[in-house]
């Protein structure tokens, strides 16, 4: 059996303090002695059925059992598959196809869709105890052997192209617990909220890493459109940290009420996947003054890789930071199979040196050898972002666009994320993204669709959009047509995406 260390962190802390609050999950708080219970049955029942060494999935939300079960199965020497639960029972069948899952672990009936399954395990839920594992056929005990040097497989969140699956092993998730942890400051006192899914990287180990220091993990549920009820969650539990998406960070900043909840127990805010909206940063800034915020970038390829520390969020609020413990870092241009370093006042691609770096995409080996670069620039293993940055004098990191996020107007090259940096600045808007709609003379003109302040004026905000735009920046830059809306659509990790245009009224 392959020893996981990951789960050997919980274990630890099981035998530290068994009797302390491990997880709490709709309001009920489970021990760690408790989780150890339902994580020693699915450990039995895995083992004893012969399920170490296959491919199991895992389709749930976060609480005790999909927690333990998740562990178990990594314990148990199984390759786990991480699918989110709120995808349809179609993408799941093809997820299932795609990664030669044998064993799903849910906790809702499927019907209605042929999965071709050797085994279904329906999880317990909240109050319920570990079922047995019912299996459909009797020659499980053949298993394959775990696909080499693989722990799990997660699904990119598929923001820019069809979801890929990452295949990292137990030291990746090792090392990345670590890094993250240590610049985080992360003790045993610590109570972590989340909202976030068990079926991404992010959510998982948003799930897991609580458990692995020894603190208490608090899960949210589904993210709540109410800032007061987060404030009340915070304030009920005497929350430490909360792991929040730019959704949450974006519930938050519809609140005047921060004085009605006591928040003093908060030590710190961190956020991740997409870049914090400037009004955001303000609006936390100005009612948690004595709150930490963390901004941070990274992707389900290399868990962690930027964090800017939080005594510099003021003084430059659009940064993502410099490379975390562990991480190194370097501003690159590949031409073809190329790869050349960046002048330091050159926009570039970024590129990552780290023990969390994957180990490649699942069955997909041309993808795999277009990011990870082999003794690339005297590196072993050089990973390629595909994500523009820009470095200023003292060496932190500005987020510019995706290397594809571009788009030509004429024979200019408009950068969506850069007219959207600039919108933001306004007052009045609450989020914006911007994406090209088809010109028949120019090709493509820029589109910005954005939420304002609900006290906003629509028709005086338009204006005030496109006046400040033509202002600061460039001609080509400056959007053709502004759209409000009162919501932008989301991907199922929380990053925003551009609206169909039919979508959107004005």
């Amino acid at each position: 059996m392959i020893e996981s260390h990951y789960s050997n962190l919980f274990l630890q802390n099981v035998k530290k303090h068994p009797n302390k609050n491990a997880q709490i999950c709709v309001g009920r708080p489970y021990s760690y002695a408790e989780l150890k219970s339902l994580f020693d049955e699915f450990a039995k029942q895995f083992i004893s059925a012969g399920w170490a060494g296959r491919r199991v999935a895992i389709y749930a939300a976060s609480d005790p059992a999909s927690v333990t079960a998740a562990l178990a199965a990594l314990h148990s020497g199984c390759t786990l598959v991480t699918i989110h639960h709120s995808y349809p029972l179609e993408n799941l069948r093809q997820k299932l196809n795609r990664t030669d899952c044998t064993l799903l672990l849910a906790d809702r009936s499927i019907e209605g869709v042929d999965l071709c399954l050797d085994g279904f395990c329906r999880l317990p839920g909240i109050d319920g105890d570990a079922q047995q594992i019912k299996l459909t056929t009797d020659e499980v005990g053949n298993a394959a052997h775990r696909v080499p040097n693989t722990a799990c497989i997660f699904f990119t969140s598929g923001s820019t192209n069809e979801p890929k699956g990452v295949c990292v092993s137990d030291g990746n998730m090792v090392a990345a617990f670590e890094a993250v942890t240590q610049y985080m400051g992360n003790t045993e006192r610590d109570v972590v909220l989340h909202y976030t899914a068990l079926g991404l990287d992010y959510g998982f180990h948003n799930s897991m890493f609580s458990l692995l220091f020894g603190g208490t993990n608090v899960v949210g549920g589904v993210a709540p459109t109410d800032p007061n009820d987060i404030l009340a969650t915070i304030e009920r539990h005497q929350v430490t940290g909360l792991q929040a998406l730019p959704l949450q960070l974006f519930c938050l900043s519809q609140t005047t009420e921060f004085r009605s909840f006591d928040t003093r127990s908060l030590r710190y805010i961190s956020s991740t996947g997409q870049a914090l909206p400037i009004n955001h940063i303000r609006n936390i800034r100005q009612n948690l003054p004595e709150t930490s915020l963390f901004s941070m970038y990274g992707m389900t390829e290399c868990k962690r890789i930027l964090f800017l520390p939080p005594d510099q969020i003021d003084e430059r609020p659009l940064s993502v930071g410099k490379p975390i413990p562990g991480v190194t870092t370097v501003l690159v241009h590949r031409t073809g199979p190329d790869i050349t370093r960046a002048a330091k006042d050159e926009v570039a691609e970024l590129a990552v040196v780290s023990e969390q770096v994957m180990q490649r995409y699942w069955q997909d080996e041309t993808a795999t050898e277009q990011v990870i670069r082999r003794n690339g620039l005297g590196h072993d293993k050089l990973f390629l972002t595909g994500d523009l940055f820009r470095q200023d004098a003292e060496g932190y990191l500005y987020h510019v666009s995706r290397v594809d996020d571009h788009f030509p107007r004429n024979t200019f090259m408009v950068n969506p994320r850069e007219v959207e940096a600039a919108i933001s600045h306004l007052p009045d808007v609450l989020e914006c993204r911007v994406g090209p709609i088809p010109n028949e003379r120019e090709g493509n003109v820029p589109c910005a669709y954005i939420v304002p302040h609900k006290n906003a004026e629509w028709t005086r905000l338009e204006e005030e959009v496109l006046a400040h735009c033509r202002h600061a920046l460039d001609p080509h830059m400056v959007p053709s047509r502004v759209m409000m809306t009162d919501s932008l659509p989301r991907s199922v990790s929380g990053k925003l995406k551009t609206p169909e245009i039919e979508g959107v009224s004005s």
